[in-house]
């Protein structure tokens, strides 16, 4: 488990869906919220792969979870 290794791999493993609202414009959007400091992912691996994450933004010490994706059991939780 890692916390910002991987931003934009994991808005793209939330967004590899058949039907998303993760557009790109959404997308680069928070991609640059993550080079502010006012977003972050949590990754979750299988040796060198990713297999689940979330993301979300920050106000103050809040964390807002935007999206979440696996590609094992739970990975996302």
């Amino acid at each position: 488990v890692s916390v910002d290794r991987d931003f934009a791999g994991v808005v793209e493993g939330c967004a590899g869906r058949d039907v998303t609202w993760i557009s790109e414009p959404i997308a680069r959007v928070f991609r640059e919220l993550h080079a502010r400091g006012q977003a972050h992912s949590v990754e979750v691996w299988e040796g060198e792969a990713l297999v689940g994450g979330v993301y979300g933004g920050t106000l103050g010490a809040a964390f807002f979870g935007e999206s979440m994706f696996s590609r094992r059991t739970d990975a996302s939780k």
